[in-house]
């Protein structure tokens, strides 16, 4: 099973992990900044390495929109979680808890783009 390790799906994957987690502490902290390039290169690995369906994918996608969210750019998050709903329904169904997360989070982007709530993170999905 040694060989199974060598996969191209799994070389680097600690790094894709390490760089997401790393993103989510800085955008934890408010450091926006630092966190954007992070998340936005784990997305560009994990869709060109595991595809726009793979469930890392969708949270990769889900995370970004949520950071575009928390610094107020509703009009970056908005098509991202419509983009990522599309998918985690076709993928999981309705009625998947990451289908449902990420209906919230779409629903609370929509408020807050017609005035609602200022603060918070509706649901991050945080999944590596």
């Amino acid at each position: 099973m040694v060989a199974h390790l060598a996969s191209p799906l799994l070389k680097g994957c600690g790094t894709v992990i390490s760089r997401n987690n790393l993103a989510l502490l800085y955008q934890d902290k408010g450091d926006y900044d630092k966190a954007l390039p992070l998340l936005e290169q784990t997305l560009a690995v994990r869709e060109r390495v595991l595809g726009v369906e793979h469930p890392d994918t969708l949270s990769s996608r889900n995370n970004l929109a949520m950071l575009y969210q928390d610094k107020g750019d509703y009009d970056k998050a908005l098509p991202l979680l419509e983009q990522t709903l599309k998918v985690c329904e076709k993928t999981f169904g309705l009625k998947h808890p990451n289908t449902r997360a990420v209906w919230k989070n779409l629903q609370s982007c929509r408020e807050k783009l017609k005035g609602g709530e200022e603060e918070g993170t509706a649901g991050v999905v945080t999944k590596p």
